[in-house]
């Protein structure tokens, strides 16, 4: 079967925690901010949890407030050397996918989503889930190594066998 996801297939690793997740962050978040005043940015996902075994690629939520914005949003990432993946909005048409590296190993991922919409909300409060709640954030990990044995270079089987506790504990949080 055919997925959105499978050009970007590549060898899919979890590495333990490192600190430099964050400075690598920062540094990245500076880039994109540098040429647009009151730029809405967050780290999320796994890289941004202290003590998470995670992807080595940084995930960062770009927001925009308005489908002008928006637009030339895409336009500047793409100029800051990012690569758009508009065929995944077919999976994701809530935001629009671009990441920066090499095909085999991404760096970063950016995520541009309306601030304060929805999507943008659940990735704060997942992430904010798995850094106070230390039973979630050691279930979400175990998953997510458990995922990478059986599918390695299955990005689709990865992100797929991800869902449910994802969507379990994204409601949890909401409580």
């Amino acid at each position: 079967m055919s997925s959105v996801f499978e050009k970007l297939n590549r060898k899919i690793e979890i590495l333990d925690y490192d600190p430099a997740w964050i400075d690598k962050f920062e540094q990245e978040k500076q880039v994109i901010v540098s040429g647009i005043d009151d730029l809405q940015v967050m780290h999320f996902g796994s890289t941004s949890v202290k003590g998470m075994p995670a992807k080595p690629t940084i995930d960062i939520a770009v927001g925009y407030k308005n489908q002008a914005e928006q637009s030339g949003l895409v336009k500047f990432l793409i100029n800051l050397g990012y690569v758009h993946e508009p065929r995944l909005k077919e999976f994701m048409p809530d935001r629009d996918f671009f990441w920066k590296g090499t095909p085999t190993k991404h760096e970063f991922h950016i995520h541009l989503v309306s601030f304060n919409g929805e999507t943008w909300n659940n990735f704060k409060s997942f992430k904010n889930l798995l850094s106070e709640n230390p039973d979630a954030a050691k279930e979400y990990a175990k998953l997510k190594k458990s995922l990478v044995k059986k599918n390695d270079h299955d990005i689709t089987a990865y992100v797929d066998g991800k869902l449910d506790l994802f969507h379990q504990l994204l409601e949890q949080s909401k409580k």
